[in-house]
């Protein structure tokens, strides 16, 4: 049997985010850098449940926040607001719940959460693939463009799906701006 190519994980990918299949399209990321997405995503969420325990004193304007990622801030305050129910989540969710899941798991409901604003933006279902470049044996990329209402990315904007070839064969490399926004963010845009 051939091994899929780069074009095709990232069609079924996206094949898989149109048809809800949260699970499919988190067993085509590559499992090292989903790892390393979780650990910063549950950073931002631990700051995430700080602001909604504590909501700063509403102000004209936004406001930047920093995110505390060390180890022991980030636990505190994972520990502190274990309980807290998160809203905009599609069941009842506590951050304890957030942080017991897998990294798989986690970045499935990432997934959930951001197809519903992708959907209220307007934004079609599923991009359209472009082509794709394969910088050699192990690192590729494929193009690809949403087109819609501006998220996640404006319309016409080119994007990239980084993938690495690893024992399983090509998987997509989820990193920080990935889908963009956080999770942190997503859940506070879904409120």
């Amino acid at each position: 049997m051939t091994e899929p190519s780069p074009t095709e994980i990232a069609t079924a990918l996206f094949r898989a985010i149109r048809d809800r299949n949260w699970d499919a399209a988190a067993a085509l990321a590559d499992p090292a850098s989903l790892a390393t997405w979780r650990t910063e995503q549950i950073a931002a969420l631990a700051a995430e449940a700080e602001v909604i325990a504590h909501p700063p004193p509403v102000r004209a304007g936004g406001f930047l926040m920093s995110i505390q990622t060390e180890d022991a801030i980030v636990v505190e305050r994972l520990r502190r607001h274990a309980t807290m129910v998160l809203p905009g989540l599609p069941t009842r969710t506590t951050v304890a719940d957030l942080v017991a899941m897998s990294a798989a798991d986690f970045f499935a409901m990432y997934l959930q959460l951001t197809a519903s604003l992708r959907l209220a933006s307007g934004a079609s279902t599923e991009p359209k693939i472009i082509g794709q470049v394969v910088e050699d044996d192990t690192s590729a990329f494929v193009l690809y463009r949403w087109h819609g209402a501006g998220w996640p990315q404006e319309p016409q904007d080119t994007s990239l799906l980084r993938l690495q070839r690893g024992p399983h064969g090509w998987r997509f490399v989820v990193h920080l701006g990935f889908g963009t926004p956080a999770f942190a963010h997503a859940l506070h845009l879904s409120r």
